[in-house]
C-alpha cells in the first residue's frame, strides 16, 4: 500500500516537473521572440499622416466679345427714303443727314465718285468677302474716314466693347516651360548616421519608416495636384478653341448682317435716282462709305476679339498654375508639420535610449 502511494507521489512530482519545464521553456522562447525595442516604432504612431489638401477648381468666366451694332439713324434714312416718291417727301432729319454725306463726299476724288455712281451688287459682295482684305482702292476713303464729322459718324456702325477688353490693359504672360517644374525642398529631418546601440538603431529605423511613408504621401498628393493642373490646361485650350470657332462664326454672321444694310442702302439709292439722280449719287457715296467703314469695324472687332480670347486663355492657364502651386505649397506645409512631429518623437526616443544606458 505504501509502495503504491509512493509511486503515485513520484509520478505526480514528475508530471509537475515536466509541466514546469515546459512552461519555462515556452516563456523563454516568447521572451526571445519579443523585440525589446518594439516600443520605439509604436511611439511614431503618434505622428499623423498628411491630410487631404483641397484643390478647388478655378472659376471660369466666359468672355464677352462685344458686338458691332448698326446705327438707328441709318435705319431711319432707309425707312424714310424707301417710302418717298419725291424730294419734298424727305424728312428734314433725313435731309440733314444727306447734307452731311454730301459735304463729306465733296472732299473725295473723282475716281471715288465715279466708282460709287457705277456701284453694283458685285462690288458690295466683294467688300464683304471674308476671304479677301479690303481693296487698296479704298485707301483714300479709309484715310478720309479718320477725320469724319460726329454727325456722319453717328450714322455708321460702331463697336461696342465689353468690360473684358479693359482688363487687356494689364500685361500678362505665361512662364516658360522650364519654370513650371515642381522643385522639391530639402527634407528637414533629423536623420543621423551615428548609431550607438540597438535602442538607438530601433528608434532611427522606426523614424526612417515613418518619414518614408510621409514622403510617399507627399509625392502622391503632389502628383495629383500636377495631374489636375495638366487637365485644367487641356480644358483651357479646349475652351479657347471652342471660343475661337464661335468668334469665326460670329464674324461671318456680322459681315452678312451689315451687308444687308448696305444692300438696303443701295436699293434706296437706285430708287431715289429715279426722281433725283444727284441725290441718288449722294446715297451711293454713302453706300460705299457705310460698307467700307462697316467692313473695317467688323475686321477690327474680330481682331480685338481674337486678342481677348488669347488673353483669357493666358489668364485661365495662369489660374491653373496658381491653383497648382497653392495646393503644392499647402501639401509641403502639411508635410513639414508631420516631419516636425516625427522629429519631436525621435528626440524623445533617443533620450529614452540614453536614459537606458548610452543607448544599449
Amino acid at each position: 500500500m505504501k509502495m503504491k502511494q509512493m509511486q503515485r507521489l513520484g509520478l505526480t512530482g514528475l508530471s509537475f516537473l515536466l509541466v514546469l519545464m515546459f512552461m519555462t521553456n515556452c516563456g523563454t522562447k516568447e521572451m526571445e521572440s519579443t523585440d525589446p525595442y518594439q516600443f520605439q516604432e509604436e511611439e511614431f504612431e503618434a505622428v499623423p499622416d498628411i491630410p487631404d489638401v483641397a484643390d478647388p477648381e478655378p472659376e471660369v468666366v466666359e468672355p464677352e466679345i462685344g458686338d458691332v451694332v448698326t446705327s438707328p439713324g441709318t435705319s431711319s434714312v432707309i425707312d424714310d427714303l424707301g417710302n418717298v416718291n419725291g424730294e419734298s417727301e424727305i424728312d428734314p432729319a433725313t435731309q440733314g443727314n444727306l447734307d452731311d454725306i454730301a459735304a463729306f463726299s465733296n472732299n473725295l476724288s473723282a475716281d471715288f465718285k465715279a466708282k460709287a455712281e457705277n456701284l453694283s451688287e458685285e462690288d458690295i459682295n466683294a467688300i464683304f468677302d471674308s476671304g479677301n482684305e479690303l481693296s487698296s482702292e479704298y485707301g483714300e476713303l479709309l484715310s478720309a474716314l479718320e477725320n469724319i464729322s460726329p454727325g456722319l459718324l453717328s450714322l455708321l456702325p460702331k463697336i461696342n466693347y465689353s468690360d473684358d477688353y479693359a482688363a487687356m490693359n494689364t500685361e500678362i504672360s505665361f512662364p516658360e516651360e522650364g519654370q513650371l517644374r515642381v522643385t522639391m525642398p530639402d527634407d528637414a529631418t533629423l536623420r543621423t548616421e551615428n548609431v550607438y546601440g540597438p535602442c538607438t538603431e530601433a528608434a532611427l529605423k522606426a523614424y526612417d519608416k515613418k518619414i518614408d511613408k510621409l514622403k510617399k504621401q507627399r509625392d502622391k498628393a503632389i502628383e495629383k495636384a500636377q495631374k489636375n493642373y495638366e487637365r485644367r490646361l487641356d480644358e483651357a485650350e479646349d475652351r479657347y478653341d471652342s471660343r475661337s470657332d464661335m468668334l469665326d462664326e460670329k464674324y461671318e454672321e456680322k459681315l452678312a448682317t451689315v451687308k444687308l444694310t448696305v444692300l438696303a442702302l443701295y436699293g434706296v439709292a437706285e430708287q431715289v435716282s429715279s426722281f433725283n439722280p444727284e441725290l441718288g449719287a449722294v446715297l451711293k457715296y454713302f453706300t460705299i462709305i457705310y460698307g467700307v467703314y462697316a467692313r473695317q469695324q467688323v475686321d477690327t472687332w474680330y481682331s480685338e476679339g481674337k486678342l481677348l480670347l488669347k488673353y483669357k486663355f493666358t489668364e485661365e492657364k495662369l489660374a491653373a498654375l496658381e491653383a497648382r502651386d497653392e495646393c503644392i505649397q499647402e501639401i509641403l506645409e502639411e508635410y513639414d508639420k508631420c516631419v516636425d512631429k516625427a522629429n519631436e518623437v525621435l528626440k524623445d526616443a533617443l533620450a529614452a535610449c540614453h536614459d537606458q544606458g548610452a543607448g544599449n
